[in-house]
């Protein structure tokens, strides 16, 4: 033995990420030990949750914590972990691929590509007393009652939405889309696209805890306009893209999308000003995205702005000017 360090409770379950152990320790929650010196662990920070913490899986810096129920937890600070988001079903055993959570409680389903309001898909029941779970391309192994289950049962079996079309062909796997409408052929469906008229195909960066997803799509602001086509910002009244817009995103170049200290007043969510979706910093680009469109509807490029004049292919507006100087 080189080293060890006791816990409040029973530690049940540990993942090893960079040198840190996040261990599941029943009663008391997530504790967090540095391990690099495994002759001298130390405990760097904790998270008391209510309940049982059973097993514990660290994806993207974020922990998810299987037990009494899920909980979802931001360790991108070890010594100082905050819960995101919680949903009542719990399990003995966890494993997240893909945004989703599978948790041994019989089978149970969960998407957790927003931490804060993660929502269940679906459940299966499956005999015996299911105690572990993993998922590993496209098949799902259970440790259940007597011995090993293999299901090939991925989320893309499953009609979560009920309008009989399964979730890995459907372009809406939450939202009932039978015909399948992709009017602007991003492979998301017309009735839960956030930019519909606009290309804006799914995510496929690194998230940071800072950002949402709807449909794969990022609205980092929340209010069901994505990003691509979002020129409104957080705290900015009104449905037309203003000069304090513009201002926002010009104070806030080459700032991390992963902080919160973007715009005028330095208190707004940076990873909301990232409108094309590359990169790690609020980027001149972004800003670019937005020339043309102020006096405009907010929302993707081909809305007619009120004061005549039309929406270029590239968002700028063609014909009677609305809008000159630098505010523009």
């Amino acid at each position: 033995e080189l080293g060890a360090l006791d816990t409040p409770d029973e530690a049940r379950d540990v993942e090893v990420v960079g040198g840190l152990a996040y261990v599941a320790d029943g009663a008391s929650g997530l504790r967090i030990i540095d391990v690099s010196n495994p002759a001298a662990p130390v405990e760097l920070g904790s998270l008391d949750t209510s309940g049982s913490a059973w097993d514990v899986e660290v994806v993207g810096g974020l922990a998810y914590l299987a037990g009494s129920d899920l909980r979802i937890i931001d360790v991108s600070n070890p010594a100082a972990p905050v819960e995101l988001g919680v949903h009542p079903n719990g399990g003995v055993g966890i494993e997240v691929v893909g945004g989703l959570a599978y948790l041994a409680a019989g089978l149970r389903v969960i998407d957790v590509s927003n931490p804060a309001a993660p929502v269940e898909l679906g459940a299966l029941f499956i005999p015996g007393s299911v105690r572990d779970v993993e998922v590993v391309g496209g098949l799902t192994y259970l440790a259940a009652g007597a011995g090993l289950r293999i299901l090939d049962f991925g989320p893309e079996y499953l009609d979560f939405d009920g309008d009989g079309v399964v979730s890995g062909i459907d372009g809406c796997p939450t939202v009932s889309n039978a015909g399948q409408s992709d009017s602007d052929g991003d492979t998301v469906g017309d009735a839960c696209d956030t930019c519909l008229g606009l290309s804006n195909p799914p995510f496929t960066g690194i998230p940071t805890a800072n950002m949402t997803f709807v449909s794969g799509q990022r609205d980092d602001d929340g209010d069901g306009v994505g990003n691509r086509c979002d020129f409104k910002y957080t705290g900015n009244v009104g449905t037309l893209i203003a000069p304090i817009d513009v201002s926002d995103i010009r104070a806030s170049v080459f700032t991390l999308l992963s902080l919160n200290t973007c715009g005028l007043t330095n208190d707004k969510n940076c990873a909301q000003f990232d409108h094309d979706e590359a990169g790690a910093l609020v980027a001149p680009q972004d800003v670019s995205l937005l020339r043309g469109r102020v006096f405009t509807q907010n929302g993707p490029s081909g809305t007619a702005p009120p004061f005549g004049g039309a929406i270029g292919s590239g968002g700028e507006v063609v014909g009677q000017a609305v809008c000159s100087g630098p505010a523009c």
